[in-house]
């Protein structure tokens, strides 16, 4: 074989190859991954009652840490011990009225961390453990639009699958919010719903979460 049909045949091969190693070779260039920024994120939670006696609440959280990988998987761990009821904004965001006083928010406050309930003493984090995060509007992973997260969420020591959708918003050149809820039953998670006077008042066993999480590049 003649040098020059040798040359012809390895551009024919190499060319390709290169498209293979640059496009399918390694991570797909769409994906994109943030960090959580944990100061400027939040998490809310309303409590609804179980009977016409009980009160609603609304609760205000932190995280403390996260890594999404959009087109991938990620984290997200809940601080328990930041779990606070009834300030201004988890009420509002909760569409209840305005008006509960400091010592009752910290006595339920209290009640909400002790051993009863989240038992932040044993369980301090929960965390939801993606397996996937999967653009739903055709938008390049990483891009404004929205996403199906989907995975598994611990709390309590308890393990439940869990599935939801999130947006996700440009808020500037560098910074995305990403906002989303989803349900779950404490019971689920091996948490009994608080209760007193025999039962006679109480909060619901279902859970409403509404997460808006302020997401910066993750260092490279």
């Amino acid at each position: 074989m003649s040098a020059a049909r040798v040359l012809i045949v390895l551009v024919t091969v190499c060319v390709p190859l290169h498209s293979v190693l640059a496009d399918g070779g390694g991570p797909p260039r769409s994906v994109r991954t943030y960090q959580v920024d944990v100061n400027a994120s939040r998490v809310f939670v309303k409590v609804g009652s179980a009977n016409r006696l009980g009160h609603p609440h609304g609760v205000e959280a932190r995280l403390k840490g996260g890594t999404l990988t959009f087109g991938g998987d990620g984290e997200m761990v809940f601080d328990m011990a930041s779990f606070t009821a009834d300030t201004p904004e988890s009420r509002k965001r909760a569409g209840l009225a305005q008006g509960v006083s400091a010592s009752d928010a910290k006595k339920v406050t209290e009640t909400m961390r002790g051993a009863e309930v989240l038992d932040v003493a044993h369980f301090p984090t929960a965390v939801f453990h993606m397996t996937a995060i999967k653009p739903l509007d055709k938008q390049e992973a990483g891009a404004p639009g929205i996403y199906q997260l989907e995975g598994a969420f611990t709390l309590h020591g308890k393990e439940q699958k869990l599935q939801l959708k999130a947006k996700l918003e440009s808020l500037d050149h560098q910074q995305m919010r990403l906002s989303g809820s989803f349900n779950i039953k404490q019971s689920d998670y091996g948490i009994k719903p608080y209760s007193t006077l025999g039962g006679a008042v109480g909060v619901s066993d279902e859970l409403e979460i509404t997460g808006d999480l302020v997401l910066t590049p993750a260092a490279k």
